[in-house]
């Protein structure tokens, strides 16, 4: 009897390494921005506040950020990559963004990650969102505070920027999907990520004013000039499921 014991206290001590907690890969879409943030006196063609371009990966890796700019610049500029997955367990898919900061933002007040897909699937389950900084001369820290959007065509966590002296700064959000309809044959999938980072002092109420598809992270007109815009990095899928 002690034998048997032992036994079923080894085997529920081995880690399960079962076919549904494993992820693989199938593809992701990285995608590169610089955004110039301009001050509200300055006097310049465009009328946006915040002018972002696509780069490629040299220039973002070799911005040095440890490099500050003059105080009395009359622009602000952030770096930033962003990063879709599309995954799979054989079972049901995983979309997955990541925004990783190559410098930190000066704003730090609500800003938004979420993913766009088609509407022919739902969550299954939760949303997931983390948020992991570095301190100067500290340890890193992971928080998963946020706000959750949740629409027929996408997902969203708006959620506070840390303060103080950091050194780093990512975010990721992800979700698990499944067929909205089980009897229905899914041909094809489209997973849209997308980053809005407030370049003014927000509320939570405008921050959360959004619609959020494989268009991306859409605000409304009345709140459009708080935030930055970039491109969505989006991954696709087409097969029989």
């Amino acid at each position: 009897m002690k034998k048997i014991l032992i036994m079923l206290a080894l085997l529920f001590a081995l880690p399960i390494t079962g076919n549904a907690l494993k992820f693989e890969e199938i593809s992701k879409e990285e995608k590169y921005f610089k955004t110039t943030i301009y001050d509200s006196n300055l006097t310049r063609a465009s009328s946006n506040y915040a002018i972002t371009e696509e780069i490629t990966q040299e220039e973002y890796e070799a911005f040095n950020p440890n490099i500050m700019p003059l105080a009395s610049t009359s622009t602000i500029t952030t770096y930033k990559k962003l990063t879709t997955y599309l995954l799979t367990n054989g079972n049901y898919y995983r979309y997955k963004a990541t925004l990783e900061w190559r410098n930190i933002p000066k704003v730090r007040s609500y800003d938004t990650i979420g993913i766009g897909h088609y509407s022919s699937v739902i969550i299954r389950g939760s949303t997931h969102f983390s948020q992991t900084y570095c301190p100067v001369d500290d340890d890193c820290r992971t928080i998963s505070s946020y706000y959750e959007k949740i629409t027929d065509t996408g997902s969203a966590a708006t959620f506070k920027v840390p303060s103080g002296d950091l050194e780093s700064l990512e975010q990721t959000f992800y979700f698990d999907v499944e067929k909205r309809n089980p009897s229905s044959t899914v041909i094809a999938q489209q997973a849209s990520g997308d980053y809005s980072h407030a370049i003014r002092t927000v509320t939570t109420t405008q921050a959360r004013n959004f619609n959020i598809s494989n268009a991306g992270i859409q605000y409304d007109s009345s709140v459009l000039d708080y935030f930055d815009e970039i491109s969505q990095a989006s991954v696709t899928w087409s097969g029989t499921w």
